[in-house]
């Protein structure tokens, strides 16, 4: 769409807005007709990256810690340094981007801050399309609550645990990759 090309196939929707002052960030797909191979896997890998990287966002830890299991998680998803190929989200609400860090990085006093609304954002960038999650999250005592979930996507159940759950009923929904018609317009892939 950057270059004027009409969408065919899979969209992604990247939106930091503000309200009141504060702001939040999400990312969803939509896909015309059925996603392109490969899509479900990727989208698989980058849900288990955000689950993990939210698992360590706890009041008392630090950003340092939630980058560290950020690090791992790309690794174990077999990415190794995948992190370095998009800004990973972080701390947000007062400004889109509060500050930055690296995974490792102690030469900085914002590794030794306390959690509070963050975003995460992990994707790829595998052809032939990338995947991507990215809420914005309040973290609290109980485990990060989404505060970007809307009643007019689809969404899907998660299908494991998040951070914070507590038993298979308490398994929150995700935003789906909507399907549609409408992206079809223009034909082709």
């Amino acid at each position: 769409m950057a270059i004027g090309a009409p969408v065919r196939r899979l969209a992604m929707a990247v939106v930091v807005a503000r309200r009141a002052g504060l702001h939040a960030a999400a990312t969803r797909f939509a896909s015309a007709g059925r996603v392109p191979p490969g899509y479900a896997a990727l989208r698989a890998r980058v849900l288990r990256i955000e689950r993990e990287v939210l698992a360590a966002c706890r009041p008392g830890r630090s950003y340092a810690d939630a980058l560290a299991a950020l690090d791992r998680s790309y690794a174990a998803a077999g990415y190794p340094g995948g992190w370095a190929g998009h800004y990973q989200g972080g701390p947000v609400g007062y400004a889109q981007r509060e500050f930055e860090i690296a995974p490792g990085q102690r030469d900085s006093r914002w590794p030794a801050e306390r959690s509070g609304p963050v975003t995460r954002s992990p994707g790829t960038r595998a052809c032939p399309a990338g995947a991507k999650a990215e809420d914005t999250y309040l973290i609290t005592d109980g485990g990060p609550e989404r505060v970007t979930a809307s009643g007019d996507w689809p969404t899907e159940p998660a299908t494991t645990c998040f951070p914070g759950a507590r038993g298979a009923g308490d398994r929150p929904v995700r935003p789906a990759t909507s399907v549609t018609r409408e992206l079809q317009e223009g034909g082709g892939a």
